[in-house]
């Protein structure tokens, strides 16, 4: 995607607060990723801030689902 929406993690929130929330966001995306509701995870993991989005392991679970979706050009894009 073109980057997440602002304000998921609640920027007025905390920093453990906000870490939680972080924790809470990886997870539920990841569980959708091992539910293969492959589009949800993907959903859910572009609507982390871009920092957190653009690391290596989010970017490698958005490849995963792209290509469990035999979406193979999208994951390739992903991995790279």
């Amino acid at each position: 995607g073109d980057g997440p929406a602002p304000g998921v993690l609640g920027e007025a929130a905390s920093g453990p607060e906000r870490a939680v929330a972080l924790l809470r966001h990886l997870a539920d995306a990841y569980r959708s990723l091992s539910l293969f509701q492959c589009q949800e995870a993907i959903d859910a993991f572009e609507r982390l801030p871009q920092a957190h989005f653009k690391s290596g392991w989010v970017l490698s679970q958005v490849g995963r689902a792209h290509y469990e979706m035999v979406r193979y050009s999208d994951a390739l894009r992903a991995f790279k």
